[in-house]
């Protein structure tokens, strides 16, 4: 059965924007659209299976409108702006994934909105990229972590998807270094891979256990 998805969002070119790149995969999503959450729900025998929402200023109150009015459909936020604070925001209000804005390239977002039926906590790989960038640019300080320089540095190559081998080379480290860094890394975080160390950043995914790091600094799960 496809995927019912109901676009919601003010401004008309973009919502046609998500139709148009909707209806090119009919076999798997049967799509409406509307301007605001009140006119979605006009009828209110159609529900969703999936809300892709492009807040106004009011992100998380029209998060939470969204939950109010299809408290079984899986919400997508895709704001225009996703820093750190944006995207605590939308998950803290209840949206189940956050897509980067990518007004240039609105097929950015069938990824997340693939994976968003399935998965909690989703977040598209500019999303990732942002979060990561941002942290960064903090200092790599956030809540009680705190990141030397040389981690900074290795995480922001992470974040650029370069390899062990490619970090070690453009940072003159052994790969053997670049793995105890890594692991370091991730223990800093309480994570064991790049999307838990996102969580542990936004804060919004517990990790219940905050020393656990992978001894050989593979990333899995990327």
């Amino acid at each position: 059965m496809a995927c019912r998805v109901v676009v919601v969002c003010s401004e008309r070119i973009v919502r046609m924007g998500l139709m148009s790149l909707l209806e090119e995969w009919a076999d798997e999503y049967v799509a409406r659209q509307a301007a605001t959450i009140r006119e979605a729900t006009t009828d209110r025998a159609w529900r969703p299976d999936v809300v892709v929402l492009v807040p106004g200023a009011t992100l998380a109150e029209d998060v939470r409108a969204c939950r109010q009015a299809w408290p079984r459909a899986r919400v997508l936020a895709v704001p225009r702006h996703d820093g750190l604070a944006t995207v605590r925001d939308a998950f803290n209000a209840g949206a189940d994934g956050v897509a980067a804005w990518g007004g240039d390239d609105p097929s950015a977002f069938l990824d997340p909105l693939r994976r968003v039926r399935v998965e909690d906590r989703v977040l598209s790989r500019q999303a990732v990229d942002r979060v990561l960038t941002a942290f960064l640019k903090s200092g790599g300080c956030d809540a009680q972590v705190r990141l030397t320089e040389r981690q900074r540095e290795v995480l922001a190559l992470i974040r650029d998807g370069a390899s062990n081998k490619e970090i070690a080379r453009r940072l003159y480290l052994s790969q053997g270094t670049v793995k105890k860094l890594i692991s370091e890394i991730f223990q800093a975080l309480g994570a064991r891979n790049r999307a838990e160390a996102v969580a542990a950043i936004l804060g919004v995914v517990e990790i219940l256990e905050p020393a656990r790091g992978h001894p050989d600094g593979e990333r899995r799960g990327t």
